[in-house]
Parts: C-alpha cells; structure tokens; sequence
C-alpha cells in the first residue's frame, strides 16, 4: 500500500509539472496519510454542503483500502465524475487541505498568496470543465471563501464554461457571500442589479453605514422595487423595509426612520407589526434569492421607542399594546433575577426562568410609559448592574438617558451617549481593502440617486454623534 502512495505522489508531482500549474505542491506520502485520520480532510459544513462531507468520507475510506487509481475509479462510478476528472478533484482538493493546514500552523511554512491563487483558479476551471456538477461546486463554495481569499477573477474563471453565466454567478454569489465576488457579480449583473446589491447590503460587513443607509434607501424605492417580481414585491419590501428602518433608528435618525414605515403600503405595515415576515425564496430581474430573519416583536419593540423619542407618546402606546414581549419581561423582573450574564441568555436565570436580552428594551418602555415614578433600580439591577453597556443604538440611549434622569444615574447617560458617539464615528468608514473597493463599486455601479444620498447621510451622521458627544444633560 505503501509503494502504491509514493507512487501516486510521483505522479501528482509530474501532473502539477510545468507551466503555471508547477506553482502548487506535491502531495506527499505523509500528507496521504493524514488525510486519513478522522481530522485530516478540510472542516466542511454539513449543512451547506451535504454531498461535500459524504464525497470526504468516501474519499478517506477509499484511500485507505485501495490505490490511488482504484480509489478515484471508485469514487468516480459513485459520484458521476470520469476516472480522471475524479483523480484530478482528488489530487486539488489534497493540496487545498495541505495549503490549509500549513495556513493554520500545522506546516513550518505558511502558503504562497500565489500558490493559493493557482489553485482556486484550477478548482474554479474544474467546476466548469466538468459541467458544474453539485460536487465540485460545493468544492468551489468550500475552498474559495472570503476565509482563503476570493477575487474577481476567480469568480470569473468558474463562469467561463457557464452557458448563462447571469444565473449561476447568482448562486455561486449567494453560496459564498464574499466581497470580491459581490463585486464581480454586480459587474456582471449591470442593471440587473437587484439581487447583487441585496447580497451586499445584507451579508457585507465592511463598508461605512452611509453606504449601507443609501443602498437601503433605493433598494427600497419605488426604482429599486420595480426589479421585484411583482408577486413577490411585498415580502420583499417587508424584509427591507425593516432592515432600512432598524437601521436609521439604530444610528439615530429617527424621524427619517418613521417617516419611512408611516409611507409603507397598509400591508406591508400589518405584515411587520403582526410577525407575517416569513423566509423564503424571492425573485428579483429573473434571478432568485431569499429574504428572511425579521422579528415582529423587535420591530413593534424599536418602533415604539421610536415614537416616544419622537414625542409620539400615544402612538407609542398603541404599539407599546401588542407587543407580546411585555408579560415575560414584565414577569422576568418582578421575580427578582440576578445580573443578567452571557450565560444566563443563554441558559436562563435559575430563579426566574428563560430571558431574552429584549426584554430590556421593552422594561425601558414599560418604566417610560407606564412607571414613570418608579425608581429603575430593579431593572438596572438585573440588567446594567455596572454601568450603561446596552442595548445598542441611538434610539436606545436616548430613552436610557430618560430613564436615568435622576441625578445618582447621570453619569450612566453621558457615558452611554459618549460611547455611541464613539461607535458612529468608528464606522462611518470602510473597515478595510474590501470595504473601499466594495464602496468605489457601489459609487460607480450605476445606482439611480446613490451618490447624493450618501452625501446626505454621512452629514447627518456626523451631525448625530457631535450632539451625543456633546451632550452633558439629558
């Protein structure tokens, strides 16, 4: 068995020979080996993909008990693949797990940039050779990712055997969520740019929160929601709708931010305030994505403050009234429960049960709206036992800094303030290379209205954390 490993990694070797091709390492005896133990192949999520894990496993057994040759005949009859495409995806996805080990530590030297690159661009190749077969897609998905690095001409190279490359640049897009390729799809996508610019402003995490307020803005206008499909066009608005109005209540634009939910269709308002905002697939310029991961009671929660910073109190009580929260959070502190801890979110308080980090937020509300002479205390005990360190955003700490009116917490509010002031500013701007490309790409993709909206929202961004900053009464 032995003889028959050296053998194929001879042969290896002489496959990576020449060209642009002998930038990849052989594959070694001992790298065949520990390919072999149950933590020798890559970490591969079994719910992303299934099919990845079985080949895995079918991979390593197969080494084990055969050649090299029989074990990549064996696989291929299994998996649809010929002998040598097998052999091939075999010997790439080997060289992936020894690039990644030595990236971790486990191998004196650390990678090449240029080695990793010549490989993803023959993986990307591979999966269009031979026919974008669920397998070495799900390879693509699992080696070029944002944590190997992914740029543009890697998304390229997997198109290029692509009869509609708009289609499955979609999938790859949303498979993968990485910066480069967002990119590299939009520019692919032209106008229809719907589907590429949901990807960015939901699942990138690197560009200035002007950017993301001025994306949001025209996703959700009536330019933006004309790409929707027309039975799907009300999910949608629903879902990026309560991401826009999160948002500018979060960063502190909150008359914007009711203005915009008072604009919204009569059933797109029902759907966020009665919890009808399901996950599902959607379609946007022919092309498939989905939407998901709104909470009704977050939304009537924010909402709610929303109208009382305004000075909406009425309006403030009628949403206030079908938030379902309030019993538990209102049960919650009347048991008395120790400090809230990241271990008791999740586990719970061992006196007074289940908890949910919300409930605060509706405690606030409740003591503003309905305990205005009640001392805080019970509910600073339980959840700021120290200092003013949530819940997060502008809206938030405005209505903390009411409920800390009283001279023994005013110093909670100026440092609650001050620090939100400071998270502002830390993120008006992109966090890294990606972020400004990501930024230049937005600017230059064409978007109707882009670059005058974030013009308007980087002023009144700065103009709400110099007054937080500012601020020395509540």
């Amino acid at each position: 068995m032995r003889r028959w490993i050296a053998i194929w990694a001879l042969i290896v070797t002489a496959l990576f020979a020449g060209g642009a091709q002998a930038a990849l390492p052989a594959v070694t005896q001992e790298d065949i080996e520990a390919f072999w133990t149950t933590y020798g192949g890559l970490d591969v999520n079994q719910y992303v993909s299934p099919l990845l894990v079985k080949w895995q496993n079918d991979a390593k057994s197969a080494l084990q008990d055969s050649t090299p040759d029989v074990a990549a005949e064996k696989l291929a009859t299994k998996y649809g693949f010929t002998r040598g495409e097998m052999r091939e995806f075999l010997e790439l996805w080997l060289v992936a797990v020894k690039l990644e080990k030595a990236g971790y530590g486990y191998l004196p030297k650390p990678p090449d940039k240029a080695v990793v690159r010549e490989l993803h661009l023959r993986l990307a190749r591979f999966a269009g050779v031979t026919g974008y077969k669920p397998l070495a897609l799900q390879a693509v998905y699992q080696i070029l990712t944002p944590y190997h690095g992914c740029e543009g001409d890697e998304f390229n190279a997997v198109l290029e055997q692509a009869a509609d490359k708009l289609s499955l640049g979609n999938e790859v897009n949303w498979a993968t969520q990485c910066p480069g390729w967002q990119r590299a799809f939009l520019k692919l996508a032209g106008k229809k740019n719907f589907s590429p610019l949901v990807s960015i402003v939901r699942y990138t995490g690197n560009v200035a929160n002007e950017d993301y307020l001025a994306l949001y803005s025209y996703l959700n206008s009536d330019a933006g929601l004309a790409h929707v499909n027309g039975k799907d066009r009300e999910i949608v608005q629903t879902h990026l709708g309560y991401d826009y109005a999160m948002l500018l209540w979060e960063l502190g634009l909150i008359d914007q931010g009711v203005k915009f939910v008072e604009k919204l269709p009569a059933s797109v308002r029902e759907r966020l305030l009665t919890g009808n905002v399901e996950r599902r697939d959607v379609h946007a310029d022919g092309l498939r994505f989905f939407v998901g991961d709104a909470v009704s009671d977050k939304f009537k929660t924010t909402l709610a403050g929303a109208y009382l910073v305004a000075g909406r109190t009425e309006d403030a009580r009628r949403v206030f009234a079908q938030i379902d929260w309030v019993p538990r959070a209102r049960a919650y502190l009347a048991c008395g429960p120790g400090p809230l801890t990241p271990e008791a979110i999740g586990r719970g308080d061992p006196k007074c049960g289940e908890v949910d980090p919300d409930y605060a937020n509706v405690l606030i509300l409740d003591f503003l709206l309905n305990r205005t002479h009640d001392d805080p205390g019970a509910l600073l005990a339980a959840f700021y036992p120290e200092k003013w360190n949530g819940p997060s955003g502008v809206v938030w700490v405005e209505l903390g800094c009411r409920l800390l009116s009283a001279p023994q917490y005013r110093s909670r509010c100026f440092e609650a303030r001050r620090s939100e002031a400071a998270r502002l500013n830390r993120s008006n701007g992109p966090y890294d290379e990606d972020g400004y490309a990501t930024r230049d790409a937005l600017r230059n993709g064409g978007i109707e209205g882009f670059a005058e909206e974030r013009g308007a929202f980087e002023k009144a961004l700065k103009d709400v954390a110099a007054r937080l900053d500012s601020s020395q009464d509540t």
